[in-house]
């Protein structure tokens, strides 16, 4: 099996871009909606940080768990809404808001980010307000997927997260077409061991919250069956992909999400 790190690496340049793509899109209206997600408390505190990380198109360096975690991660348990829109509207905006927190959470530094815990949770929504998105941002999947990517090997992503940013990668290579076939396989390939490593070790230091195969390596799974949703989109790409080994990965992928 090849090294995962040498699949990785087409998808992994610059993985910034989601962030700086995000950033041209994004508006006022959307940066106050988001710095108002906790009742309005510090809303003003909040708004700052985020102009500054539009005008910048980076993450500056911050007390991020209290500069900016609360607001960010209030939006991002926002359910997207699946639409088809062409335009800014506001199902859009709300999607935009939606994304443009979870690329932040994913992007911003561990060593800043103390309570980085239940990352799975952000990778959904991030996938999940993507397909709308692509609508009126036609390379969002594509950022994504480069931003996924980098997560998998980077230092600070926990084991039990490593499964979830693997599959969220085949989701978003699958959805946007742009993929080979063989990359595709040895991801999958890939997943499945890993997941069964990650079970393993945690399975000797707590009991798994959850019985069911992903989501029973991680205590934050509340969004299961948003990720379950996507076992019909696998069963149609089996009809689609030519190679029998990526069917057979496929469909044991779709078996195991039932």
């Amino acid at each position: 099996m090849k090294d995962l790190h040498l699949i990785l690496a087409p998808f992994q340049n610059q993985p910034q871009e989601l962030l700086e793509y995000l950033c041209k899109h994004v508006n006022g209206q959307i940066l106050e909606k988001i710095s108002q997600a906790d009742y309005g408390v510090y809303a003003d505190a909040y708004l700052k940080e985020l102009r500054r990380i539009k005008q910048h198109s980076e993450i500056h360096s911050m007390n991020f768990d209290g500069a900016l975690s609360e607001v960010v991660e209030l939006t991002r348990w926002q359910k997207p809404e699946q639409t088809t829109d062409k335009w800014l509207t506001k199902a859009q905006q709300d999607n935009l808001a939606i994304a443009f927190s979870c690329a932040i959470l994913l992007m911003v530094p561990y060593e800043w980010y103390q309570n980085r815990v239940g990352e799975n949770s952000t990778i959904i929504r991030l996938i999940q307000s993507s397909e709308s998105l692509q609508y009126i941002l036609p390379k969002m999947l594509h950022h994504v997927s480069k931003l996924l990517a980098w997560r998998i090997t980077e230092n600070g992503t926990d084991l039990e997260e490593v499964p979830f940013f693997i599959f969220g990668l085949v989701l978003t290579l699958l959805k946007s077409g742009d993929y080979q076939e063989a990359q595709v396989e040895e991801l999958v390939a890939h997943l499945l061991i890993i997941e069964k490593t990650a079970f393993e070790a945690i399975s000797n230091t707590i009991f798994p919250t959850s019985s069911h195969w992903l989501f029973r390596i991680t205590s934050y799974h509340q969004l299961q069956k948003d990720w379950q949703s996507f076992q019909p989109f696998l069963i149609e790409q089996i009809d689609k992909v030519k190679s029998e080994a990526l069917k057979a990965k496929l469909q044991q992928v779709a078996d195991l999400l039932a």
